[in-house]
């Protein structure tokens, strides 16, 4: 049986518009079909530059695919501020949903992989899960000529800025040492 080679991407976890806080993970996808960050001893490793992070993808023999962006400045600016321009799309009143919810997937990942929690799954959180989905408007789920625009009420909103607070703490702890 020929075993297919394992693909990876690289995310990079940009803290500064001035590129000068950022750093490098390697994601990949487990023989199960779950998404982990690669670790060591149940703790990240992080790259500070890209070129170690593909030196490191070689070595152990991984097919690199692409990397991926991931704006925490913006994320850390809302969570703080509670500024709304942060996570609503540019000249409108809907909400991203891709950028919360591309973090909560990386969030729930990131646990996965170092063996801790993330969220509690109420019936709540599997609503505003849900409302970001849906939000997606992807192809094959969203009917043609039409399309789902979700409100989130205050409540919803706390809860979300609650939630990536925490997938931010669990991120910083979650570190071993660094490349």
């Amino acid at each position: 049986m020929v075993r297919k080679m394992q693909e990876c991407w690289i995310i990079k976890a940009s803290w500064s518009y001035a590129d000068d806080s950022n750093y490098y993970m390697i994601w990949l996808q487990n023989d199960d079909g779950n998404d982990y960050i690669f670790t060591q001893n149940r703790k990240i490793i992080r790259f500070y530059n890209e070129k170690d992070a593909q030196l490191k993808i070689n070595e152990l023999g991984f097919v690199y695919m692409e990397t991926v962006e991931y704006d925490f400045e913006r994320l850390w600016y809302w969570i703080e501020t509670g500024s709304s321009s942060q996570i609503y799309l540019p000249f409108s009143e809907q909400i991203d949903c891709e950028f919360l919810l591309n973090f909560w997937n990386i969030f729930s990942d990131i646990a996965f992989s170092v063996g801790d929690d993330f969220e509690v799954k109420s019936d709540f959180s599997n609503k505003i899960y849900n409302k970001l989905f849906y939000g997606l408007n992807l192809p094959a789920i969203t009917p043609e000529d039409s399309e789902y625009i979700p409100i989130f009420d205050e409540n919803e909103i706390e809860y979300l800025r609650e939630l990536m607070k925490c997938g931010i703490n669990l991120l910083e702890k979650s570190f071993y040492e660094t490349f």
